[in-house]
């Protein structure tokens, strides 16, 4: 049986401000000691690979946590955040024009071909969701943890609850209700013969006891 820990990365500017976020943006201060907590108990779990995306934030996060535990990261764009439009970087959540265009790619968002930029579609991203799940399961060793992002990790919950069934409807649903905290942990157990439907159990939610 696979124990599997997805942990969001640090907290960065972006998260403060509810900005638009690029692939650059690198741990505040906070988000640098955040890191170094959430290492501290992943040190107790036995990891023995981390798997990380690509962006800095979450890069600087696991290497934080490969300092503590030894176990060597595997760096993937199939763990990456959710790509937004290029004109959200550095933007505001709350300004109109990006709430507008929000509601615009929403009402499009079963339909996909219609892109407004540079984003992933839903399908896009469930596709890329489904890929990290095979990669996880693939892996050899039997106890890893994943650094990632907020929205994605949500997805790819979503992805292991719902499977092949995830409509538009229930990823709007599930990703405004399921919050996440930077650093957090979100622990699940993948049983490859089990003979139930789900091979896959979420076991904890966004544990972030490490902050006190």
């Amino acid at each position: 049986m696979k124990k599997v820990y997805f942990v969001r990365h640090g907290q960065v500017q972006s998260n403060i401000d509810n900005t638009g976020q690029d692939s650059s943006e690198k741990l505040t201060e906070l988000g640098l000691k955040q890191a170094e907590f959430v290492a501290k108990r992943i040190k107790k779990l036995g990891v023995e690979t981390i798997l990380s995306s690509s962006y800095d934030r979450a890069l600087q996060t696991a290497e934080v946590i490969e300092h503590e535990s030894s176990a060597g990261i595997v760096i993937s764009d199939l763990f990456i955040e959710v790509v937004q439009p290029r004109e959200y970087i550095g933007r505001s959540i709350h300004d109109p024009e990006i709430r507008e265009n929000m509601k615009l790619r929403k009402k499009n968002m079963n339909d996909p071909h219609w892109k407004y930029s540079n984003e992933e579609t839903f399908f896009e991203m469930l596709e890329r969701a489904k890929k990290a799940i095979k990669m996880i399961e693939s892996r050899e060793e039997e106890v890893v943890c994943v650094v990632t992002h907020g929205e994605f990790l949500r997805l790819l919950i979503a992805v292991l609850a719902f499977g092949n069934d995830l409509k538009s409807e229930d990823w709007i649903h599930f990703r405004s209700f399921m919050k996440t905290t930077n650093t957090g942990i979100t622990y699940c157990i993948y049983d490859s013969e089990s003979k139930e439907e789900r091979k896959w159990k979420l076991i904890s939610w966004n544990d972030h006891a490490h902050l006190g």
